[in-house]
This record gives C-alpha cells, sequence and structure tokens, in this order.
C-alpha cells in the first residue's frame, strides 16, 4: 500500500470528518457532486468495501479512518473486528502485521532470485579469455 503524500493526507485531513463511534466518513465542504455532510465513498464492487475519490484517485476508506483518527497513514494491513467492510467504526478497526510467508513476501523473494540468476548469467557471459580455447564452461568451471 502506497503512502499518499503530505499534501494529500493534509487536503483529505481538511476535506473530510470522521466520527469514531459510528464510522462515517463525511464532507466537510461542497464539490463536484457532493455538498456539505453528504456520507463519502462509495462500495468497491470487487470486495465490498468502501472507496473514497479524491483528487482523481481512490482510496480505501478504512485506511483514511485509520488516518483521520489516529494522525498517521497506516503501513500494515487493516482488518475489521467483526469482519464487516462496511463498519467503519474505530473499535472495529484493527492493525495487522503482514503475514510471514505472505504472498507479498513470496514476490519479493521471487524477484530477488531472478535478480541473482540474471547477475550470475551476466559474470559468466562476462568471465570470457583472451586465451585460445579456454572457456568458462559446464560446473562453473574454466576449461
Amino acid at each position: 500500500m502506497k503512502t499518499p503524500s503530505p499534501t494529500i493526507l493534509e487536503a483529505l485531513y481538511h476535506a473530510l470528518d470522521y466520527d469514531p463511534a459510528t464510522g462515517e466518513i463525511r464532507w466537510r465542504e461542497s464539490r463536484r457532486r457532493v455538498t456539505e455532510g453528504d456520507l463519502a465513498g462509495s462500495i468497491d464492487q470487487r470486495d465490498g468495501s468502501l472507496v473514497i475519490g479524491f483528487n482523481g484517485t481512490s482510496y480505501r476508506a478504512h485506511h483514511i479512518a485509520w488516518y483521520l483518527h489516529t494522525g498517521r497513514w497506516p503501513n500494515t494491513l487493516i482488518t475489521f473486528r467483526d469482519r464487516n467492510p462496511m463498519n467503519l467504526a474505530f473499535t472495529n478497526l484493527h492493525a495487522k502485521a503482514y503475514a510471514f510467508g505472505s504472498k507479498a513476501d513470496y514476490m519479493r523473494q521471487w524477484r530477488a532470485a531472478k535478480k541473482r540468476a540474471k547477475a550470475l548469467q551476466l559474470a559468466k557471459h562476462l568471465h570470457t579469455s583472451a586465451l585460445p580455447n579456454v572457456t568458462y564452461g559446464a560446473g562453473d568451471v574454466w576449461s
């Protein structure tokens, strides 16, 4: 999850109002298609969570709620204690460390292995000899 820039975070803070008891996020000011006091967000078709469009970018409502309540953008996974992604009450939000062995962890390790293999291949290619009939061959030895 990418952290928005400080200017975007400040603009979010001034544009939205969060009630931690009810979990409602409302607009503080009128914008294009909303008026002051309207509920912010729409339901994401993929996972049923609430997303809020702001300055051309969609943000997860639970991330915004976490930021508006704590003053920090979450750098961990935010889960719902009652497993209801529409319940944004702060007591329902839970910061959870990413699981060891998660898909992101696997992909990081996979990319590192690919990078090492490419570097090894390049090193073998660069190991050429000026002597005739001397090559860096099978078994990673000079022959």
